[in-house]
């Protein structure tokens, strides 16, 4: 008897689901009729999907008294904080936006100085070294609260843009102190890139012709010979520019071979030499840095054509190939493409 009627009670409660799903299902029609000769208009639905409106409407509802409500709550906020700083909570809370604002533009400032400083070689130690810009700004603020603690009383406050600012300005004090370190650091690798001679002596209007090491020699065209330097062709006149600050240490005029000619002597035993020139344009003794026209494109010397011949000495008179030192600022020339793709 007692299994007959538990069993009963189990079909009983399993079979609710299916009679709510049948119920669920069964189909209504609404009825809109118009008074005039316009036409019926009817609607199909079941009790889900007048369920799913139902609930969707009951929804809406509650989010739009949610949102009053926090809205509200915002809004006494407001109230609360006029009533406390009167005319002065417009421009308080305006500087508390400002504040956060330079937070982050404050955290981006740190982040690119320490990417700077990483991609310059900048010291790991030193990097390390420097608090974050986080613990800067906490510093900051936790000096300002104490000094609110030693001369106010206890339950008196600053605005908390006041803390913020105080804050920032102890991050900003690191950054500074990372800023000149990367300064110096910038300052001394510029220097030794000043003192070598990269790059090209002739900015533009010229053609690349013959390359350093062996060939026919151009002018008797029937034995080999090893050139010394590059040569770069073009228009009589064109200005030739120092590729690196230095002393000029020679000046021949109407050399046998190199024609009017120029020796600059660089930093790190470098020299370089610029030759067949029609004229020019420093002295001996003269300083130089990079760009300065020590002379003019010519066909002076031992040439067949107007051309610039560049040398680059590692030491005196120790002549090495120019290209790698003319392509490390030159991408975009057949010759040092060819170079870089090596």
């Amino acid at each position: 008897m007692g299994k007959r009627i538990g069993r009963q009670v189990r079909d009983g409660i399993g079979s609710i689901p299916n009679r709510l799903d049948r119920k669920g299902r069964e189909r209504l029609t609404i009825m809109f009729i118009p008074h005039g000769n316009d036409r019926v208009f009817t609607v199909h639905m079941n009790w889900h999907m007048i369920g799913f409106i139902a609930g969707s409407i009951v929804l809406s509802i509650f989010l739009s008294f949610y949102g009053y409500y926090v809205h509200r709550e915002k809004a006494i906020e407001i109230e609360k904080q006029q009533e406390l700083y009167g005319i002065n909570y417009t421009a308080a809370y305006n500087i508390d936006k400002q504040a956060s604002l330079l937070v982050k533009k404050q955290r981006q400032l740190r982040e690119n100085l320490e990417e700077i400083a990483r991609l310059t070689n900048f010291s790991s130690a030193s990097l390390d070294l420097l608090p974050t810009s986080v613990s800067s700004r906490e510093f900051g603020e936790q000096s300002l609260k104490k000094e609110v603690i030693s001369r106010l009383a206890a339950n008196t406050d600053y605005l908390h843009s006041t803390y913020v600012v105080a804050g920032l300005n102890s991050a900003t004090n690191e950054d500074l102190f990372l800023l000149e370190s990367l300064r110096f650091t910038v300052e001394k690798g510029y220097s030794v890139y000043n003192r070598m001679p990269l790059g090209r002596p002739i900015r533009a209007g010229y053609r690349d012709t013959s390359d350093y090491g062996i060939r026919v020699d151009p002018v008797s065209g029937a034995q080999m010979e090893f050139h010394s330097g590059l040569d770069m062709a073009g228009a009589r006149g064109t200005p030739v520019e120092a590729t690196a600050e230095g002393e000029v240490v020679t000046v021949m005029n109407w050399d046998a071979g190199y024609g009017n000619a120029v020796v600059i002597k660089h930093g790190f035993g470098f020299q370089t030499l610029y030759g067949h020139m029609e004229r020019i344009a420093v002295r001996s003794g003269q300083r130089v840095v990079p760009g300065t026209i020590v002379g003019f494109m010519g066909s002076t010397g031992r040439v067949t054509g107007v051309h610039l011949h560049y040398e680059v000495w590692n030491g005196p008179s120790a002549r090495t190939d120019p290209k790698p030192f003319v392509c490390a600022k030159d991408l975009s020339t057949a010759r040092c493409r060819a170079f870089h793709a090596n």
